[in-house]
């Protein structure tokens, strides 16, 4: 419930003003914003410390409270409705008038925190009533080591932070080094930080110093030592956490050198368009998938009598091992050939037609596991579908004229033949092969993987609230409007629970894709590819 009101006011505001009304706001304002932000990446790493370290006992003290729950209270719930009504009401103001709000900063702020906290509280209240304080006694334990961790995580993060941009100068030392390898004419400036070679250098910010990539790669290793612990030799398999920061490091030094020889040797504006903004991704998902193979094939780290997994190859089988293979397969490799022609494009992905190609042959490979699902879609799909349209245009803003012009420019350089040959294949891949391979993932693994460790046991038609938010939001956080990708989401769920059948959600999903299409074509909005 509180995620769902927080959706709505961000929606109200972030449609109706930019980062020049924010300009704007008295700087109370912009403080408490930030510490509001900081408080709530707070709240989300105590909620993941409490699951990690008490989920089996979370989920038994739920049902042993379940039953002696007491009903909603009314008058809590109303107060939440108020005191929720009148932050928002405030936030809007504020927004809408910030001169007004300037002679009022402390007040406004007062009542505007007020209000959150008091609506919080009421839907605490409201919910669990007078079963709240028992939860928390009997709870007080596992919270208690929740904090400990989250509190040591915070004052890792204000440790490790302020220590960003030294290790700037380390990754100069070790780009430069690499390119030596290669190149005889490097050229490095230490004190302005530059690297490079004739005709093309670069600077190497403290943001550039890839403690991103460390501490993203930091914190895979950790979830996959929890979810995998009881198959990992601890404590050896702590290791990977070490080796997986210092492997990061190194390959953020090679991304620079590979950039710097891409930009001197080759094209320029393809080094500091998709390269420069890909090929760090690139590096992370190649180490993160070399390091859980290394895992799982060395004896150094998995334990002898581990648990073979789930699905197992057998000589037998027909292309693939698994349904999961089949049923993720397509959407991977559209993931992972994007990277790559993402990187070699300057802006525009005219390397597109590769992905399409790729993705419709691993559908191809394995199409003997989608026999069953082949039916003819209902209407109802493709309304829902028209609706997703619909909602996609209101809530994507208008591209800025850069976007335009950038791959008007790219595709006008383009022989006639060339520039049809790629509108089709981007035609074809984004109303053909991305819906069928999106919605396999999302709609036909993922919404049933929740429910169930064997997925394919699962009817497509089942439903749990759980699993419809972790299939929308995982769908919508892929798309760069990760809110109308979150909607859109819940509506090709919904679009599987009318009938039980996958097809009807491809279908939704080929709709939308296809009328966007056309209005790309037609109204030349080349922001929404």
């Amino acid at each position: 419930m509180l995620f769902t009101e927080y959706l709505a006011l961000y929606l109200a505001l972030a449609h109706r003003h930019d980062g020049a009304t924010l300009a704007k706001l008295p700087p109370y304002w912009g403080v408490t914003a930030w510490y509001a932000t900081l408080l709530v990446g707070a709240a989300g790493a105590l909620a993941a410390a409490v699951t990690i370290l008490g989920g089996a006992e979370l989920r038994s003290q739920a049902g042993r409270f379940g039953a002696t729950l007491p009903p909603i209270g009314s008058w809590w719930l109303a107060l939440h409705v108020a005191s929720y009504a009148g932050s928002a009401g405030v936030a809007m103001l504020v927004f809408a008038r910030p001169q007004l709000a300037a002679g009022l900063t402390a007040w406004l702020l007062v009542a505007w925190l007020s209000g959150l906290g008091l609506a919080v509280a009421a839907l605490c209240l409201a919910l669990f009533g007078s079963s709240l304080g028992v939860l928390q006694r009997s709870s007080r334990g596992l919270l208690l080591s929740a904090l400990l961790v989250t509190g040591l995580a915070c004052f890792a993060a204000l440790e490790v932070l302020p220590s960003w941009p030294s290790l700037a100068p380390l990754t100069l030392v070790t780009s430069s080094a690499l390119l030596r390898l290669f190149f005889a004419d490097v050229v490095v400036q230490s004190e302005a930080a530059i690297i490079g070679l004739p005709g093309f250098s670069v600077t190497v910010a403290p943001s550039c110093s890839g403690v991103e990539g460390m501490a993203l790669l930091a914190i895979f290793l950790a979830g996959y030592l929890v979810r995998f612990r009881r198959d990992l030799r601890f404590p050896r398999a702590l290791l990977l956490v070490p080796a997986g920061v210092f492997l990061a490091f190194l390959a953020n030094a090679a991304r620079i050198a590979s950039l710097v020889a891409l930009g001197a040797r080759a094209d320029p504006e393809i080094a500091k368009g998709g390269f420069h903004s890909m090929a760090g991704w690139i590096f992370f998902c190649v180490l993160a998938v070399g390091l859980v193979v290394v895992a799982e094939r060395s004896r150094l780290f998995l334990r002898s009598e581990a648990h073979p997994a789930p699905y197992t190859s057998h000589a037998g089988d027909d292309a693939v091992a698994s349904p999961m293979t089949a049923y993720c397969l397509p959407f991977l490799v559209i993931l992972a050939v994007g990277l790559v022609t993402r990187a070699f494009s300057a802006s525009t992905d005219m390397l597109y037609p590769v992905r399409v190609f790729a993705a419709a042959g691993a559908l191809w490979l394995l199409r003997n596991h989608y026999r069953s699902i082949v039916r003819a879609p209902s209407p109802s799909a493709i309304a829902i579908g028209v609706l997703v349209f619909a909602l996609w245009l209101l809530m994507h803003p208008a591209g800025g004229p850069d976007t335009t012009a950038n791959v008007q420019r790219e595709l006008a350089v383009l022989p006639p033949a060339d520039r049809l040959g790629w509108l089709v294949m981007r035609v074809l891949g984004s109303a053909l092969v991305v819906p069928i391979a999106e919605e396999l993932a999302f709609r036909g693994f993922l919404q049933r993987r929740v429910l169930g460790e064997h997925f394919e046991r699962v009817p497509q038609g089942r439903f749990g609230i759980h699993s419809l938010t972790v299939s929308a939001i995982t769908f919508g956080v892929l798309h760069p409007n990760w809110l109308a990708g979150t909607l859109a989401g819940v509506l090709f769920s919904i679009a599987t629970y009318r009938r039980g059948q996958l097809v009807d959600a491809v279908a939704a999903h080929a709709t939308a894709n296809a009328l966007l299409c056309a209005w790309v074509l037609a109204f030349q909005r080349w922001d929404l590819w």
